[in-house]
């Protein structure tokens, strides 16, 4: 149901990590509510209600959501591929793609945004990530000491990051949010947040990873109001780059037009030689009556003498 997932937002209770379909059914084949309230998030129940009557008895199996029949296919795999390299879609996906374009259109720095996406497909260097790689080194986070150390791990669940949004003012907004992945909480924000949120989430994210950096190797501890305050202040100073940016006029020549009726047009021109002394300047009139065209003729005036007498 979520963007790029595909998955509810489930709240974080012991024994529903691997929920299924048939797990939220009764025994007549029916939805039990009760257990959907419970273990689901509220803006999922809609969703839920979407589905298919017929489709509940049916088991479970893997299908590619982006055909019709559920069977992937190499036509389908290119149209989606196309659909996101250009930035649009239809159907379920384009959902996502709209998530991701929200991000390509805040004002904030490059790097910034290259993060976000990173997290966003979980391919950030944390030491999980490392590890699945076949780097061999300890998972644990090295600020909670806890849990495994994973981009969503840094950004939301470790109580360091608690800390830091807490500090800011997204905390009214992000307190409400039980989910799974970095890519839930940012289409929570998404959803529910306003386009300044938007930014500073995106920045309190990165600071956060950068507070994550130089406490790993370079052993330096900051305050959750520091980390904030970074990140506020390198958003103020792009913003104002924005504001301050002197914008270059284009080059290009006009398109020529025709005159309206009964008016005159003269277009003028100047030219000086870099071998020549001298300049000259010429003109050509044209005027549409009511019958008729009249074309002047081009008037050339050599203005070398004027620039002598200077």
């Amino acid at each position: 149901m979520r963007p790029l997932t595909f998955r509810p937002i489930t709240k974080s209770r012991p024994g529903y990590a691997d929920i299924r379909v048939s797990d939220l059914l009764t025994e007549t084949g029916e939805w039990n509510w009760q257990q959907i309230h419970h273990i689901l998030w509220p803006i999922d129940h809609d969703e839920i209600r979407r589905l298919p009557q017929r489709c509940l008895n049916d088991p479970d199996k893997l299908i590619w959501h982006f055909n019709t029949d559920g069977a992937f296919s190499v036509r389908s795999g290119y149209h989606l591929a196309s659909s996101v390299c250009e930035g649009s879609s239809t159907g379920t996906f384009s959902g996502a793609v709209s998530f991701l374009r929200k991000l390509g259109n805040l004002k904030i720095q490059s790097k910034v945004k290259t993060f976000i996406w990173k997290a966003i497909h979980e391919i950030c260097p944390s030491r999980f990530h490392l590890a699945s790689r076949g780097i061999k080194l300890d998972t644990i986070c090295p600020r909670c000491q806890s849990f495994p150390e994973h981009s969503f791990h840094v950004l939301w669940h470790c109580e360091r990051a608690r800390e830091v949004w807490f500090a800011t003012s997204l905390w009214p907004l992000l307190s409400q949010f039980v989910g799974s992945c970095f890519m839930d909480l940012w289409s929570w924000v998404c959803s529910f947040g306003v386009r300044n949120d938007l930014a500073l989430f995106a920045m309190v994210s990165w600071s956060l990873w950068l507070d994550r950096n130089q406490f790993v190797f370079e052993n330096k501890f900051r305050k959750a109001e520091e980390v904030v305050s970074r990140a506020c202040s390198l958003w103020e100073q792009y913003d104002s780059t924005l504001k301050d940016r002197i914008v270059i006029p284009s080059t290009q020549s006009p398109i020529w037009q025709k005159p309206i009726l009964d008016f005159a047009k003269i277009n003028v021109d100047a030219a000086v030689s870099e071998t020549l002394p001298g300049i000259g300047v010429g003109w050509w009139l044209e005027m549409i009556v009511e019958l008729c065209s009249y074309l002047g003729p081009i008037f050339c005036m050599d203005l070398s003498h004027l620039l002598e007498r200077n």
